[in-house]
């Protein structure tokens, strides 16, 4: 048998009890009210028993006192006028009969009626005193009184009786008597009386508690209403609150307290903006989860990682990173860390996102303390090492084909100078033929240097680009002065072929010339006598400058374009135009690092046989 009670306020449900704990449902108006009523009617009825206690025990004494006195002025008298009673007894009963539920009897010791307020004397036999304990006692010198019922009335009477002296002796008793029931029936009416005063001023009682719980419950209902407000959120400005000295102290203390928390709010919302933020741009990936696994929170690394669309919800992490190897690692080492354990374990794994080949450290973070579905419990944090790693190894090839390309050179040149000390060559020709190899091998260790402080040029990342104005035609001209004597040795054609609706316009000139010395330069050495290298320059939309060097030469194998641009990688020396002279390898990365530098893309067409065109887009600032 259930012994609750489900009520419903606003959109929330409550479960109640039954029975004795209802009180707990009560509104505190009417807990106020009921409590002042049982404070009232305890008090009203304490005060009604005493009082009454009070004045029935009054009351009986009244009567008793009247009664007493009545029978010692009786007594006075005949103790005054004894024996000479005849008259003064009649004159008492005559008196009594006044009042007929009072009784006066007087008897002598033999217990002959004298006198009676209710019979004729002569007509009264005389009084067995056995049946009158009062009388017994009043023939016998003392006062005495009993109660008891009338044989002749068969009333209830007190009898109070006294003895008459004459000389010392006693002569005689007289007797008062009071029917009971007089006593009974003032009693009554006391009672009643008071019955009406207490109903009364219960009624006002209720009138004025009701009225003092309205005056007490108004003040604190507003409280009520505006901490009601507070947990729900309202937290702004709330009017007065009028009323005691304490209830407006406690209408401070929470608005102080509505203040404080205005405050902390701010200051955690400010924080939790902050570290989002910070957490949003940092280079890691991280992902925030509950105690369900549900993703709560993903930063922009990650976002762009794996490729997710904005959440709006919390989400099962098995619907947002669908790669095994990830989720296997996140749930075994949350499971793992859930309980207290810190010791964490970086994993490293290599795996295949959008048809390339990362490099990812995984690691999580449980924070202990938390949980539920509301609160992050854990953190998957992700690091994407895949370009520190291709720059690490690029830095180890970079140093083994420098030093690989500086040997060699230097290797020939060290023993072409230890023959000429040793007197190898001893004549004219051989001597020449030797100086030749020198000139050659000192020009290629030149051209590398030159190519390797162009690379780190390019490269440098701190050194921020410094926009100069240039036209076309500058840099046709220097070109043509650069490599036109070069193109005509090697009976290569070299044109250029501007968009004359080119204006001048703003760049790095540094690096746009990089750009250009290389290019030509690089399809020169691959282009075979008798062949062509052309030049184009041309605006594309509102600030594009595309430029476009394409050479009749020997091409580039499918299967080396990708590698055209690594630094150091050449191809084949034989399909070369000039196969005596190799290339250092790093022209055409120094165009690729120049061009990322500029913001701009860099493409490659090739056909084995059939030439080679690249072509350069960069973001310019035309006038």
């Amino acid at each position: 048998m259930s012994h609750s009670l489900t009520v419903k306020r606003g959109s929330c449900f409550y479960t109640v009890p039954k029975g004795k704990n209802a009180m707990k449902r009560w509104s505190f108006f009417t807990t106020l009210l009921v409590s002042n009523l049982v404070l009232v009617v305890a008090v009203l009825l304490v005060g009604f028993f005493i009082t009454f206690s009070k004045v029935d025990h009054g009351a009986k004494q009244l009567t008793d006192t009247f009664q007493m006195q009545l029978l010692a002025m009786v007594v006075h008298d005949l103790d005054e006028f004894w024996p000479s009673v005849e008259s003064r007894i009649p004159q008492h009963c005559s008196v009594f009969k006044l009042q007929p539920k009072c009784r006066l009897t007087v008897i002598d010791r033999q217990g002959r009626i004298l006198g009676d307020s209710e019979y004729l004397a002569e007509e009264t036999e005389p009084y067995n005193t056995q049946k009158h304990p009062e009388m017994i006692e009043a023939l016998a010198g003392h006062p005495g009184q009993s109660v008891r019922i009338s044989e002749i009335k068969h009333v209830n009477y007190r009898y109070i009786a006294e003895p008459v002296w004459h000389d010392g002796e006693v002569v005689a008793a007289v007797r008062v008597a009071f029917p009971t029931s007089d006593t009974k029936n003032c009693r009554r009416l006391i009672l009643r009386d008071f019955l009406y005063g207490y109903a009364f001023t219960l009624c006002v009682a209720v009138v004025f508690s009701a009225l003092l719980s309205w005056i007490w419950r108004h003040p604190l209902k507003q409280i009520s209403h505006i901490v009601r407000n507070i947990t729900k959120g309202d937290l702004g400005d709330f009017p007065p609150v009028a009323g005691s000295l304490d209830i407006t102290e406690l209408a401070e203390n929470i608005d102080k307290m509505r203040r404080k928390v205005v405050s902390q709010q701010a200051t955690i919302t400010r924080l939790q903006e902050q570290t989002l933020l910070a957490l949003h741009h940092i280079p890691k990936s991280v992902i925030a989860l509950n105690d369900e696994d549900d993703v709560m929170y993903f930063n922009e690394s990650a976002q762009k990682l794996f490729r997710l669309e904005s959440l709006d919800h919390p989400r099962p992490v098995r619907q947002l990173i669908r790669h095994p190897k990830i989720l296997d690692y996140y749930f075994r080492e949350s499971k793992r860390l859930r309980p207290a354990s810190t010791d964490r374990t970086v994993e490293r794994l290599e795996m295949e996102l959008w048809d390339d080949v990362y490099v990812l450290e995984l690691d999580v973070y449980v924070i202990l303390g938390s949980s539920g579905a509301d609160e992050i419990t854990t953190l998957l944090v992700i690091s994407d090492v895949t370009e520190q790693l291709r720059t690490h190894r690029m830095k180890i090839d970079f140093v083994a084909n420098a030093s690989h390309e500086l040997r060699t050179p230097l290797a020939t040149i060290r023993v072409a100078l230890d023959n000429l000390i040793d007197g190898v060559y001893d004549d004219a020709e051989s001597l020449q033929t030797v100086l030749q190899v020198l000139n050659r091998h000192v020009a290629r260790l030149e051209a590398l240097t030159e190519d390797l402080l162009s690379l780190y040029r390019v490269a440098d990342k701190l050194t921020v680009p410094e926009p100069e104005r240039t036209t076309i035609g500058e840099q046709q001209l220097w070109l043509d002065e650069l490599f036109r004597k070069k193109a005509e040795g090697c009976g290569i054609s070299l044109s250029f072929s501007p968009d004359e609706s080119l204006s001048p316009f703003l760049t790095d000139n540094m690096r746009l010339s990089l750009i250009l010395q290389n290019l030509v330069d690089n399809a020169i050495k691959f282009t075979n006598e008798g062949g062509k290298v052309i030049v184009r320059f041309a605006r594309e939309g509102d600030s594009q400058l595309v430029i476009t060097c394409t050479d009749t030469g020997c091409g580039i194998a499918p299967h080396e374009q990708d590698r055209a641009f690594e630094r150091f990688y050449q191809s084949n020396a034989s399909r070369s135009g000039d196969s005596r002279v190799r290339g250092t390898g790093l022209g055409l990365a120094i165009v690729k690092h120049a061009v990322e530098r500029l913001n701009g893309t860099i493409t490659l067409a090739s056909r084995l046989g059939f030439g080679t065109t690249i072509t350069v887009r960069i973001p310019v600032e035309f006038e």
